[in-house]
């Protein structure tokens, strides 16, 4: 089976056309990939219970209830009461009199 050489010359062109659409297509993917990983991702607590409870196995001894109470106390420290404010006032309505 011969081929005319027009096709013999676009081939190698093909091939690289291709191959460069399945990079780009696995470039895609692996950032699409990293992006979902880093939206997914937990956010590790700095402070409070989890951060003291942390890769801990023994958690009933006093100076861990220490520790959770002073964080609880400073927790409720940040936390300020939000003051209700009275609604606006209703506008009376005006009735016109005609003149």
């Amino acid at each position: 089976m011969q081929f005319s050489t027009y096709l013999l010359g676009s081939m190698p062109f093909a091939w690289l056309q291709l191959n460069r659409s399945l990079v780009k297509s696995h470039i895609q993917t692996q950032e699409f990939s990293e992006l979902q990983q880093i939206v997914s991702a937990r956010k590790h607590r700095q402070t409070g219970k989890h951060a003291i409870l942390r890769g801990r196995t023994r958690i009933a001894t006093p100076s861990i209830l220490e520790q959770i109470e002073k964080s609880e106390a400073a927790t409720r420290a940040k936390k300020h009461p939000k003051a209700k404010q009275p609604p606006p006032p209703t506008p009376t309505p005006q009735i016109a009199h005609p003149p």
